[in-house]
């Protein structure tokens, strides 16, 4: 059985490879800061980077970099109405338990 090694995309050498994780990491830690579980929307931002300078054009690097914050938004938002929402409900429930029957 032949076993290869797949190459990464990802061409860039260590130094832009921070440069991306900065880029994305100013772009990103204002959307999700407090949401500690989404920071992987920075590591993600900044491989898409990294292969946008492999194989694209980098004056896409500013649109794709918009699309990437908004959908760290929406993460963020998808958070508050969900577990966000159960979190402060759970909260506020241990904080006014509800009485036992009657």
């Amino acid at each position: 059985m032949h076993t290869s090694l797949k190459k990464s995309p990802c061409t860039a050498n260590e130094t832009l490879r921070r440069r991306f994780f900065e880029v994305c990491d100013n772009a990103l830690q204002p959307q999700i800061g407090r949401l500690p579980h989404l920071r992987h929307h920075i590591e993600n931002c900044a491989f898409d980077l990294c292969v946008f300078n492999s194989y694209r054009n980098s004056e896409d690097f500013k649109y794709w970099l918009s699309v990437v914050v908004e959908i760290a938004k929406m993460s963020v938002r998808l958070y508050e109405d969900t577990e966000g929402l159960a979190d402060a409900l759970n909260s506020e429930a241990e904080d006014h338990p509800t009485p036992p029957p009657q």
